[in-house]
């Protein structure tokens, strides 16, 4: 059943899973110690972002770094039947890539600028899930940030104006020139719940008691933070699960020591080496790439 069919006092409402099935977006967070190839994980796995792509299919976007820089490619086409996605796939290698598959819930569909991930400066962030009673939380948040961060507002989905307010949050809290080279993952996840605060107590209403389904991904290619609330998402460390063939030399004869995060909504192949993210937790990668789960 399409969202947009489905009245807005059962979306999300787990109660009623088993009548009602929603398809919504997917998403994928990438850091490895050293520039990386992700093809597998985004084209040929088993369960690759391209094979999700059949059930989400309103547009795609790959987000990731080289050199100091931030690049964002995004299309309003199913990933799986654009020739640009496996010709950028290929290709791609990089320390840090966040991928979105879209399933349009709230904004236009076929439309370029409602694609994630979204970018303010090296920032990037995607979302997996909904606000719920976004009308009334958009005015919110738009009374909430600055005019100066509105007009970088392009699209009309929940998804980037939540950006906007982690944004308008986060520069409250380091100056605006130093955003980008942010490197305190306690910082950005001081922002990031304090928007997530904002969101709940924004879209609450008495008619419901579930709460907006918020599995983000966010990074400034330094540090990285993402969120489950409501949705699927799994985690690993392996290379094996990842795809990424290990160098054959010695440890002693390599430059750095080869680190790997990643996490996806669905388990992107049949490997043991996937973890469930628990309900409600809070991800932090540091630059280091050491990771800590704690509760939302």
């Amino acid at each position: 059943i399409r969202l947009a069919n489905v009245p807005e006092f059962l979306q999300d409402d787990e109660q009623v899973i088993h009548v009602i099935v929603i398809i919504m977006c997917r998403l994928l967070g990438f850091k490895s110690s050293i520039p990386s190839l992700i093809h597998h994980s985004l084209h040929d796995a088993e369960n690759a972002m391209i094979i999700q792509s059949k059930k989400h299919f309103d547009g795609w976007g790959v987000g990731f770094y080289q050199k100091g820089e931030c690049f964002v490619v995004k299309r309003a086409h199913a990933a799986f039947e654009d020739f640009n996605f496996p010709q950028l796939t290929k290709t791609l290698i990089s320390d840090t890539v966040v991928c979105h598959i879209r399933q349009a819930t709230i904004g236009a569909k076929k439309n370029r600028q409602n694609c994630h991930p979204f970018q303010c400066g090296k920032w990037l962030f995607a979302h997996n899930g909904t606000v719920k009673n976004f009308n009334g939380v958009k005015k919110k948040i738009l009374e909430e940030i600055p005019k100066i961060l509105q007009k970088h507002i392009l699209g009309n989905t929940d998804s980037e104006h939540v950006f906007y307010l982690f944004i308008h949050y986060l520069k409250s809290l380091v100056k605006r020139h130093k955003i980008n080279e942010l490197r305190d993952v306690e910082i950005a996840k001081f922002a990031l719940v304090k928007t997530i605060q904002k969101i709940d107590e924004w879209s609450t209403t008495k008619r419901s008691k579930t709460r907006s389904t918020l599995n983000f991904v966010l990074t400034n290619g330094y540090i990285m933070l993402a969120t489950r609330r409501g949705k699927s998402l799994f985690h690993t460390e392996s290379s094996i699960a990842i795809g990424i063939q290990k160098s054959k030399k010695p440890a002693h004869m390599r430059n750095e020591i080869d680190k790997y995060f990643l996490v996806s909504s669905e388990k992107l192949s049949e490997s043991d080496y996937w973890e469930r993210v628990p309900e409600n937790s809070l991800i932090t990668v540091t630059p280091d790439l050491k990771f800590d789960i704690v509760p939302l």
